[in-house]
C-alpha cells in the first residue's frame, strides 16, 4: 500500500483553486480523494482570521469612491470622486492603518456590519459572502491574479481624487449613475 499526503494551503498558490493538484492521493481503490474547500466556502465572515478577512478584499477601490444614499428611497448613487487617501494606480488606501482618523467618513468594515451596508458594491466579497453568494469569477482568490479585477472591468475608475473636506452639494454634482440593487 502506497500513500502520499501533501498539504496544499490555498493561499500559497497563484492559480485558480479548480486547477490545484488534489491534496490527497493513494493507490488503493478503497481510498477517497480529499479536496479541501477554500476558507471562504467553509467559514462565516466572523470566523475568519484577520489575514483571511483582508484577503477577501479584491482591491477594486469601489468602497473608496464616494456614494450617496437617499434616506427617503434607500437608492444609492455612485460618484466619480474618491477619498483623498485613495491611490488610483495601486487601487488602495495610502494610509490604511490610520484611514479612519484621517478620513472620518471612512467606515471600518467588520463581519457584523457587512450585511447592513447597501452602499457596498454588489460585487464586494464581504457583501456577497454575507448574502450567501459566491465570490465573483474574476476575484483574485479564484483567479490567483490580482490584475483580474482590472481586466474584468470591476475596478473603480474615479475621475478625480477629492479634497479632505467634501460637501454634499459637490458630491451631488459628481453623481455618475444609480447603483443597481443586489
Amino acid at each position: 500500500m502506497t500513500t502520499s499526503f501533501t498539504f496544499l494551503p490555498y493561499s500559497l498558490f497563484p492559480i485558480p483553486y479548480s486547477l490545484l493538484p488534489i491534496p490527497y492521493t493513494c493507490t488503493r481503490s478503497s481510498c477517497y480523494t480529499l479536496i479541501m474547500k477554500p476558507f471562504w466556502e467553509t467559514k462565516t465572515l466572523s470566523e475568519m482570521t484577520s489575514k483571511e478577512w483582508e484577503s477577501l478584499c479584491d482591491r477594486c477601490g469601489k468602497c473608496c469612491v464616494y456614494v450617496l444614499e437617499y434616506d427617503e428611497t434607500g437608492d444609492v448613487y455612485e460618484t466619480d470622486a474618491a477619498c483623498h487617501l485613495y491611490d488610483s494606480e495601486k487601487r488602495c488606501c495610502t494610509d490604511y492603518k490610520n484611514r479612519t482618523k484621517r478620513a472620518p467618513d471612512c467606515v471600518r468594515l467588520t463581519a457584523k456590519i457587512a450585511a447592513t451596508f447597501s452602499w457596498l458594491p454588489p460585487s464586494c466579497a464581504y457583501r456577497r459572502l454575507s448574502e450567501g453568494k459566491p465570490l465573483p469569477k474574476w476575484h483574485p482568490l479564484i483567479t490567483g491574479d490580482e490584475k483580474s479585477v482590472k481586466r474584468a472591468g470591476a475596478a473603480a475608475r474615479p475621475a478625480l481624487i477629492a479634497d479632505e473636506d467634501v460637501s454634499i452639494d459637490f458630491l451631488q454634482s459628481r453623481i455618475t449613475k444609480k447603483r443597481r440593487r443586489a
